[in-house]
């Protein structure tokens, strides 16, 4: 089977700051991903979350409170990304296997280019990097 490249994009925000306030920016998002569904992970404890990939969909992933970790495997190696509380954003093609660490009292906000689809999913992870 041939494999396909799969892209991971790590991305930081912009920040402006006074002695007050923070405002972060997240100007010209259309083109990272043109928004079709948002959905939010709130943990209360402890958690993974995901564990699979998609076939169509690409997902953005935005902390928005906690450093939350995620893994990534693209078919051939494992890489781990911090995500900081507004600071970094993930965009994560197709064909890529996601894995979610939470900890205590963390909030994702997951930006996705395809509406729910159940038949989107890939649920083995012996699938990743292989042509679907």
């Amino acid at each position: 089977m041939k494999k396909i490249k799969n892209k991971i994009k790590k991305i930081i925000s912009n920040k402006k700051k006074t002695d007050f306030t923070s405002l972060y920016i997240l100007d010209k998002i259309n083109n990272l991903i043109k928004i079709k569904r948002i959905f939010f992970i709130d943990s209360k404890v402890k958690d993974i979350r995901g564990n699979h990939g998609h076939k169509k969909c690409t997902q953005v992933f935005i902390s928005l409170s906690g450093k939350i970790k995620i893994e990534i495997f693209n078919g051939t190696r494992t890489k781990f990304y911090q995500m900081r509380p507004l600071i970094d954003i993930l965009k994560v093609e197709p064909n890529n296997w996601v894995k979610i660490h939470f900890k205590k009292k963390q909030l994702l906000m997951v930006l996705c280019d395809e509406y729910f689809d159940h038949k989107d999913y890939i649920f083995k992870k012996s699938q990743i990097g292989k042509k679907l």
